[in-house]
């Protein structure tokens, strides 16, 4: 119960790439989720807030496959990530989580015309650092974790011309944890301590 949740929600999101040379540049981005909520409590309908929050920084380095505009781009990412998900600090069967990592990542731009391009990648946190930090309970799922962040996204960018673009992305996200041992609490729906807990969280 205590992992088990869903929440749909707007977010805000902003970002930049700075291209220091025209193959090695920076890259942040920050997200945080509006008006988010999730059920609070087992056996009632309450709803509690629950903000999200991704941060990512980092470095890129890219390929280009001929001197055309119309050229393949392929490139490279390193990135700090950190994703948060908080709840009121006296929810007392919510406890808010926290996931960070170095982030690989790989994408590609494949230009159809001047003005009009397909975008792919992909993205890995081979060993992120998974934390459930105390609220009104003080939750351990396991002794300790095991946690792995796999994504990808699609997408395709228009340029009207050299200064303004506009371009469109969907991407989905799993993150994985695997807790060894036993969880510190009972869970209230079935009354059992559970031992060797699995959580997938998917964001699309």
């Amino acid at each position: 119960w205590f992992r088990g949740y869903s929440c749909a929600t707007p977010a805000i999101m902003v970002g930049a790439q700075i291209w220091v040379t025209p193959f090695f540049g920076i890259s942040t981005n920050f997200m945080d989720s509006l008006n988010g909520s999730i059920i609070g409590e087992t056996g009632t309908r309450n709803r509690i807030s629950f903000e999200q929050q991704w941060f990512d920084a980092g470095f890129r380095w890219r390929k280009f496959f001929g001197i055309s505009r119309k050229a393949p781009v392929l490139s490279l990412g390193l990135d700090f990530s950190e994703y948060q998900a908080r709840v009121p600090p006296d929810a007392t069967q919510r406890a808010r989580l926290k996931t960070t990592g170095a982030k690989i990542s790989l994408d590609a731009t494949i230009p159809q015309s001047n003005n009009y391009a397909w975008q792919f990648g992909a993205f890995i946190t081979p060993r992120a650092d998974h934390k459930e930090i105390a609220t009104g309970i003080q939750l351990r799922s396991g002794t300790r974790d095991e946690t792995t962040v796999l994504g990808l996204w699609i997408g395709s960018l228009h340029g009207f011309d050299r200064q303004s673009q506009l371009f469109w992305r969907v991407q989905h996200a799993v993150e994985r944890n695997f807790f060894e041992g036993a969880a510190s609490t009972a869970d209230p729906v079935s009354g059992v301590t559970p031992e060797g807990v699995s959580v997938t969280t998917g964001t699309t």
